[in-house]
């Protein structure tokens, strides 16, 4: 039995190369030991704790808006601090292509040009609230319901009709909406659903719908399903489930500004380049998370659950994926009890060297500091159980990963 193993970089480059298909695993296994977070603030509830939010958005000048159980906050700062907007416990906002702010609230609804430093009333044609959803079309229509009904204005709020009487004659909390970029309104009363495809006018029966779809484009919707990630291309019609993307109900898919999605599934944050079709582990974050967005400076900001909100120290968005010849690399190697690990320097260099779980846990640092040129050689404890690791290798110079078997 070999009991010691060399890795020289430039070797492995080399071997890896080869065999380009392992280039996407080992993409992802590095990005599960390299995603750094800090924690950032977020509302607390009566009993001191944070609120999880069912809705979170930032704003193009970086405010940021969330719903939570005990109502709907606003942040100036980042995160940092919190004002409240509304009490309610089942309010609603959204913007609209102008960027006016429209809030769904327990005494109304509102709206604010100014990314809500200031708020206009617009409930003097509507009936009592509380107001429990609203929603924008691509050409500025705005749709809100209440116990009441579904209130439709064409004027930025300066007036409303009261519409899809028939279909949505009242409840206890108003209907839920929602709406895609072609225009169509989607909203369910109770146990049943309609869709109207003429600004309200008129409505038709439709599938069922869930909490939340997420528009990419017009002839392509996603959302979650039961057993995964669904999509719609014909404006939500018919939804099929993505073969490519990972099982399990998502929280939240945000967008960066190079169009690539992510989304997490418990603590893995995934990544698709191509319109939601394929994902990709993107990194692991310990504690995973829920609602997400990204801010100005294209980190990630997201929830944990009951723990508040956090971001990347790094940008995630707008960061190019990495070349064969410049990163990730994978091979898997079994090891027995004393195992060494080789690592050949051109020239002195920074150095880390860690192992890390399935779930992306670092478990072990096997070194860290400055090393100088040529070959150093890093044991593994022979205290580590049976299971799959992955050694990462960070360099300034660049990243590299190896998958490790101890039987």
């Amino acid at each position: 039995m070999i009991t010691r193993m060399k890795f020289g970089i430039l070797k492995m480059i080399r071997t890896v190369v080869a065999i380009g298909l392992l280039v996407s695993v080992a993409r992802a296994a590095l990005a599960q030991a390299v995603i750094d977070t800090k924690f950032v603030g977020g509302p607390t509830d009566q009993n001191g704790g944070y609120e999880d939010p069912s809705k979170f958005v930032i704003a193009s000048n970086g405010a940021m808006f969330l719903v939570c159980p005990n109502g709907i906050f606003g942040s100036a700062s980042q995160g940092v601090r919190w004002t409240q907007l509304d009490a309610t416990t089942t309010g609603d906002f959204c913007f609209a292509p102008d960027s006016t702010l429209y809030l769904a609230a327990m005494g109304g609804v509102f709206s604010s040009t100014n990314f809500g430093a200031n708020w206009t009333n617009l409930s003097v044609q509507l009936p009592d609230g509380p107001f429990s959803s609203i929603v924008a079309l691509p050409d500025g229509t705005i749709f809100t319901s209440c116990p009441t009904g579904i209130f439709r204005s064409i004027d930025k709020g300066a007036d409303w009709d009261h519409v899809g009487q028939a279909e949505f004659p009242g409840s206890s909390v108003g209907a839920y909406l929602t709406a895609t970029l072609k225009g169509t309104v989607m909203g369910r009363n109770g146990n049943t659903y309609y869709r109207s495809t003429d600004e309200g006018t008129t409505w038709s029966k439709s599938v069922p719908l869930t909490i939340q779809i997420w528009p990419v484009t017009e002839t392509n919707i996603l959302r979650p399903g039961d057993n995964g990630l669904e999509r719609s291309t014909d404006d939500g019609i018919s939804w099929h489930a993505v073969p490519g993307a990972p099982k399990g109900i998502p929280y939240d898919v945000a967008m960066d500004t190079s169009g690539n999605l992510f989304l997490f599934f418990g603590y893995q944050l995934y990544i698709s380049r191509d319109s939601g079709t394929t994902w990709n582990v993107d990194g692991t974050i310990s504690g995973g998370g829920q609602q997400l967005a990204f801010g100005a400076d294209h980190t990630l900001f997201f929830f944990k659950p009951s723990e508040g909100m956090w971001r990347t120290l790094k940008p995630l968005s707008g960061v190019p994926m990495q070349t064969e010849t410049s990163g990730l690399f994978l091979r898997e190697i079994i090891f027995p009890a004393s195992t060494e690990i080789s690592v050949t320097l051109p020239e002195r260099s920074d150095l880390q060297l860690s192992l890390f779980d399935l779930r992306g846990e670092k478990i072990e640092r096997l070194a860290s500091g400055s090393f100088g040129p040529g070959t150093h050689n890093f044991t593994l404890p022979e205290r580590i159980s049976s299971g799959t690791y992955f050694c990462v290798l960070q360099t300034p110079s660049g990243a590299r990963v190896i998958k490790m078997v101890r039987p």
